[in-house]
């Protein structure tokens, strides 16, 4: 009863603090993804949408944007963002905006197409010790910073030097481009939101999860299980233009703060394979530009092509 009272309570609070700003000259708000993101964040769009659509404050507009151009729109607008994103060919411009809130993070899925020549992790652990080129590794140019370097841990773990590991960059605009070209003989890792209906139905074949347990309902072991420790992840922000006022950001920043209260969100956070991860701007610092430069810095130290 409380529960549901404070939720009643925020949505009021809601309607009162859009209704009270001059900012607001449209009820629209544009929440953007850029092209060739991953299904997480497509998914997560649509349920941010469904949020706040049913507070009936605001009519939300998902768009497709090319990453150099996520804030030319007029109208209000927060991005969508994946640490995927955040080097490797990403063409992002990170200047132009400012973190809003961390939203959500998922563990790595190793996955592998039906016809495979690895059957098990085993098996292709034994062939990377056998010849690491031997194994094509494909990813998506446009979302491929934290993948890659969640393989080159799993490889130095078993004793590859990453800088042996066989990368194969996809250019395209759609999303896990990667996971649809694989054949016999190449592998890929993804967040598990963005394969985890396909492992589920059988069209690909999963050898393993990160993180030190299984996901809740999804029948993949970890590598914790397979000997391996391995704990690489992706995460979701928000972000906003840098050019808009503190007022509009205050307003966006109540928006998101309403969205990830509601238990629609828990929900679909659940049936995704994601891990709340909330946490306002003022919570992070400096994140974006710390993790751009961590990875980069991790990118280079391994021998892999940092951009």
């Amino acid at each position: 009863m409380l529960k549901r009272s404070w939720l009643h309570g925020t949505a009021l609070t809601l309607a009162a603090v859009l209704a009270s700003s001059a900012v607001w000259s449209t009820d629209r708000l544009s929440l953007i993804v850029p092209d060739g993101s991953s299904q997480s964040l497509y998914d997560l769009a649509a349920a941010a949408e469904t949020i706040l659509e049913e507070s009936r404050t605001i009519v939300v507009d998902v768009v497709h944007r090319p990453p150099d151009a996520l804030t030319e729109l007029n109208n209000p607008s927060m991005v969508l963002i994946s640490s995927d994103q955040l080097g490797a060919g990403s063409k992002v411009d990170f200047k132009s905006l400012e973190m809003l809130a961390l939203l959500a993070g998922e563990y790595h899925v190793m996955v592998v197409s039906t016809n495979s020549r690895y059957s098990a992790f085993a098996d292709l652990v034994d062939q990377l010790r056998e010849n690491p080129k031997e194994v094509n590794w494909l990813l998506d140019r446009n979302s491929s910073a934290s993948l890659q370097l969640g393989i080159a841990d799993i490889a130095r773990r078993i004793g590859v030097k990453p800088s042996d590991l066989n990368f194969q960059l996809i250019n395209s605009s759609e999303p896990s481009a990667a996971v649809a070209a694989l054949d016999a003989s190449s592998v890929t890792i993804a967040p598990i939101s963005s394969v985890k209906q396909d492992i589920e139905e059988h069209k690909l074949k999963a050898l393993g999860i990160t993180g030190s347990v299984r996901e809740n309902g999804f029948e993949v072991p970890t590598f914790d299980e397979q000997g391996l420790r391995a704990d690489s992840q992706s995460w979701t922000a928000v972000m906003v233009s840098s050019a808009i006022s503190a007022e509009e950001r205050e307003r966006l920043a109540a928006l998101v703060k309403y969205m990830t209260s509601r238990e629609q969100w828990r929900e679909v956070l659940d049936r995704g394979g994601w891990h709340n991860q909330y946490a306002p701007s003022d919570e992070l610092g400096a994140f974006i530009e710390t993790e751009q430069e961590d990875i980069h810095n991790e990118l280079l130290q391994d021998g892999l092509k940092a951009n």
